[in-house]
């Protein structure tokens, strides 16, 4: 996958595995994770227990921000 955009991995993978626009989330730690997901028309998670800080991924449009893994956890699951 050398060259390839997170953007473009993500709508592979989608594509690939026939998964439903609504039914996928991105999560992630960065800015650029959460610019990916939002191009690829999906529901995006920052995260703030990885490298990114929470203002960066709120300037990056983040749907939702969650602070550790069982809340991730939590939200997805609800949905």
């Amino acid at each position: 996958m050398r060259g390839w955009t997170i953007r473009a991995v993500v709508r592979d993978l989608i594509d690939r595995e026939r998964v439903e626009h609504r039914a996928a989330a991105m999560v992630g730690d960065r800015d650029h994770d959460i610019v990916a997901g939002r191009r690829s028309g999906i529901f995006t998670v920052g995260v703030t227990y990885g490298y990114g800080r929470r203002e960066e991924l709120e300037a990056a449009g983040a749907d939702r921000i969650c602070e550790s893994p069982a809340e991730v956890a939590r939200l997805l699951l609800s949905a």
